[in-house]
């Protein structure tokens, strides 16, 4: 939910509740795209902090940054998706590029 700053788990029977994500926000937290990994695990693109967040599924809001400073950092991370193998598959809007 971007515009809410929060991430929310939805039941098939659409109970919704918000799940506890802590970064280095400083009040920016904007989450914007969202993967799972086969362990269940998060990924979420963090467009308002202009970082990629790996959260695990037993403890959200223990999140981790897992982009890198530098000329490979993400200016936009859009969309985040894993591959075959879980790599993950990052969509910089800002960076015009994909980056694995």
């Amino acid at each position: 939910d971007y515009l809410n700053n929060r991430v929310q788990l939805c039941s098939t029977s659409g109970s919704c509740s918000t799940v506890e994500i802590t970064s280095s926000d400083n009040g920016k937290f904007a989450p914007f795209g969202l993967a799972v990994t086969a362990t269940g695990d998060y990924v979420i693109c963090d467009i308002g902090n202009n970082e990629v967040l790996l959260c695990p599924a037993s403890a959200a809001s223990a999140c981790t940054t897992i982009t890198s400073d530098g000329a490979t950092h993400p200016l936009t991370p859009w969309a985040v998706v894993l591959d075959w193998n879980g790599n993950l598959v990052i969509a910089d809007r800002a960076g015009s590029r994909v980056q694995l």
